[in-house]
């Protein structure tokens, strides 16, 4: 018996050792982005153009690459 989901992506190994994603399937699966603006600590500074990134990163992975994306501001280390 087999605990893999019958739905999850598999990742495969090729002949010469190199793994991949299979992306030979409508459902890509979940992309998890964390921006961080704002840290924690306070000898950190904010990163201006984080914003920029994440727009850019999600509409890649949603648009182009088909992917499920969620999105996470400034968590805390405890979240």
């Amino acid at each position: 018996m087999s605990n893999k989901c019958q739905n999850s992506p598999q990742i495969s190994n090729n002949q010469s050792e190199h793994i991949f994603y299979n992306m030979n399937h409508d459902r890509r699966g979940k992309a998890i982005i964390f921006n961080h603006t704002k840290f924690e600590d306070s000898s950190l500074s904010e990163r201006e153009g984080t914003k920029v990134d994440k727009t850019r990163l999600s509409a890649t992975l949603e648009e182009v690459l088909k992917f499920e994306v969620e999105i996470y501001e400034d968590l805390r280390i405890s979240e």
